[in-house]
């Protein structure tokens, strides 16, 4: 799972193990028309043994740095599924599950067609991230 992270955002998060789980942060800066947005930026995942299998949940908000207008609204979650498919996406690349690493543009192109939030980029590929592929467990 930290070759995810750190791979799609080199040296932004910190990981640290949490209670059933682990817990990726990052500060992030937004550039809006007239401010910049800071912010931390919160993975919590959650897993556990189920028979052979593993279970997993991941939950991702932002919260707004001091000084952000109340009017922005406070919390916030990604209404998109395509925000969480990524994620899944690239830890089975890592587990080699999956033959391919799901590119910022191609989660963009995905996020385009079926995004219920006008297209907000979040964590792994938001703003100024690169996504490049890590090496694969097996």
């Amino acid at each position: 799972m930290q070759a995810v992270f750190t791979s799609s955002r080199p040296g932004e998060y910190q990981l640290r193990p949490s209670p059933g789980g682990i817990l990726a942060e990052r500060n992030f800066k937004r550039y809006l028309v007239v401010a910049l947005l800071e912010g931390v930026e919160h993975w919590q995942i959650s897993y556990r043994q189920d028979g052979d299998a593993v279970m997993a949940q991941a939950d991702l908000f932002e919260v707004p740095g001091p000084g952000v207008p109340a009017t922005y609204g406070g919390v916030l979650r990604p209404d998109s599924p395509q925000t969480y498919q990524l994620l899944w996406d690239r830890i089975a690349y890592v587990l080699g599950q999956r033959p391919d690493w799901v590119s910022c543009d191609e989660y963009r192109a995905s996020l385009a067609r079926h995004s219920l939030d006008g297209g907000q980029e979040y964590g792994l590929c938001g703003e100024f991230a690169d996504g490049s592929a890590p090496s694969k467990l097996h």
